[in-house]
């Protein structure tokens, strides 16, 4: 009886183990980090810095650095869904933020589409960023297109 509990044990385990290794070794999660980051660096160049950069992100995903936005009290706010209504709840007047969503692929990953939201309390504007994934496996954007406004 007791091997036999042991037995269901060590194979619950392992199922659940492998399902983290198929989502954490799926394409998807290995490629979100860098398109993040080429969005952030294409954001940064084109229309400045931020207070805060907010990341929408799975709880389970690695967190990376984005160079330059911890300078001059700037910090980095890993949000999971639950997570983005508290943080815009308690935003203080003059915060401004960029909020990066999280990355839709193409079904071969050659390409990445991602809205991403500027402004502060008083309110804010969207784009839709098109990245091209290259041939030395970094990101560029192609495409930055304005959204229609959100009632």
């Amino acid at each position: 009886m007791a091997d036999r509990r042991v037995l269901i044990v060590l194979l619950a385990g392992l199922l659940l183990a492998a399902q983290g290794c198929a989502f954490l070794g799926s394409a998807e999660y290995r490629l979100n980090n860098p398109v993040r980051q080429a969005v952030y660096q294409f954001e940064r160049e084109q229309r400045g810095k931020t207070d805060d950069l907010l990341i929408q992100f799975y709880r389970s995903e690695p967190r990376v650095k984005f160079e330059g936005q911890n300078e001059n009290g700037g910090r980095t706010v890993w949000l999971f869904d639950l997570a983005a209504r508290e943080y815009f709840d308690l935003l203080p007047p003059g915060k401004s933020y960029l909020y990066i969503q999280r990355p839709q692929y193409t079904t071969d990953f050659s390409q990445a589409t991602v809205r991403v939201y500027r402004g502060d309390k008083s309110g804010y504007a969207g784009r839709a960023l098109t990245l091209q994934r290259l041939d030395d496996d970094t990101w560029q954007v192609v495409e930055d297109r304005a959204l229609a406004p959100e009632n």
